[in-house]
């Protein structure tokens, strides 16, 4: 699979870097491509559409259909509005799993356009005002019906077969985090980082389309589809996710560049932290605020191992790494 990937990305050095974490067990393995029979969707057609889309310029969005009132939403405004529990997918179809969507807005300014496949159909689900309860942020009541999503999220009894709790997010450029049972969110993967830690600064592609594939009454886990677009690639994505004590999410991806970056990173994970001015600094780097790191590991390729790179925000970006310490010999 990776193999194939990088072949396609042409000349140049590029550095893949594969990220693990024990709390979400992600892996980039080959899945079975076909999906049910009766499915008219499929990674398949997902990889054709990639294709196609590659082939083309990128298209940066502009957001001109997005009303300023949404555009210009605080934290606290944007965290204020809910999706309605009664406007829920799947809601009364007696399947283990719900979605709900979030609206367009605050840093969520770009449309992701979502489908439902069911029984062999492809359905786009329809974004409308009623879904939402904006409760006291200034929203336009005149909002279109063609303004679709910014996101949304799975819900699963994951903790008790009375409660539908939330279980995976995708929300954000290429983020998504998942939930296993007792947890609570740490950190956030992304379908895909370009050139982090570059001086010319990170490019953060964003998943556009989302495909949700309808689960059969008693399925322990859903399939869906992403496709995923930036200046230099364009990419297919199938996502497994099985909800339990330990929550696991299956990615098969299939990237086609337009052009050659420095570096990609796989999975990369991004998490959130505080430190103070009595604290002491890692790596000699000392942080006195709230700040979102990317780390990337890599497995060690030689003796003296291999670092570890993340990009801090906003005063500028750069890098830093460290040798693990050799074992003594046992004698």
């Amino acid at each position: 699979m990776y193999k194939g990937l990088l072949q396609r990305i042409g000349p140049g050095r590029i550095i893949v870097i594969l990220l693990a974490t024990g709390a979400i067990l992600v892996g980039f393995r080959r899945m079975a491509q076909a999906a049910d029979e009766d499915s008219g969707f499929s990674f398949t057609t997902a990889r054709e559409l990639a294709r196609s889309l590659a082939a083309k310029d990128f298209k940066l969005e502009q957001n001109t259909d997005l009303p300023e009132a949404l555009k210009n939403l605080t934290y606290d405004q944007y965290q204020a509005i809910r999706f309605r529990p009664e406007h829920s997918l799947w809601k009364d179809d007696h399947v283990r799993f719900i979605a709900q969507f979030f609206q367009r807005g605050y840093l969520y300014k770009d449309p992701v356009k979502i489908h439902v496949i069911d029984g062999g159909r492809v359905s786009e689900v329809a974004f409308s005002p009623e879904q939402f309860d904006y409760q006291t942020s200034p929203i336009p009541k005149d909002l279109p019906a063609t303004l679709q999503f910014g996101g949304f999220r799975l819900l699963y009894p994951l903790n008790s077969p009375q409660k539908m709790d939330e279980v995976a997010e995708f929300l954000g450029a290429s983020y998504f985090r998942v939930l296993g049972e007792a947890q609570r969110y740490g950190s956030s993967i992304r379908g895909l980082a370009i050139d982090t830690g570059e001086p010319t600064g990170e490019e953060f592609p964003r998943f556009t389309e989302f495909w949700l594939e309808k689960p059969h009454a008693l399925a322990g886990g859903m399939r869906l589809y992403a496709l995923l677009d930036s200046p230099s690639v364009a990419g297919a994505y199938c996502f497994v996710i099985e909800p339990g004590a330990n929550t696991t999410v299956e990615v098969e991806a299939s990237l086609f560049f337009r052009k050659s970056p420095k570096k990609i990173g796989l999975a990369p994970l991004c998490s959130l932290f505080l430190t103070g001015q009595t604290g002491r600094a890692i790596f000699r780097i000392i942080v006195r605020r709230c700040m979102i790191p990317t780390a990337c590991w890599s497995r060690p390729a030689t003796a003296t191992g291999s670092g570890v790179r993340w990009s801090i925000r906003p005063r500028g970006t750069g890098s830093a790494g460290f040798r693990p310490r050799r074992e003594r010999d046992s004698a």
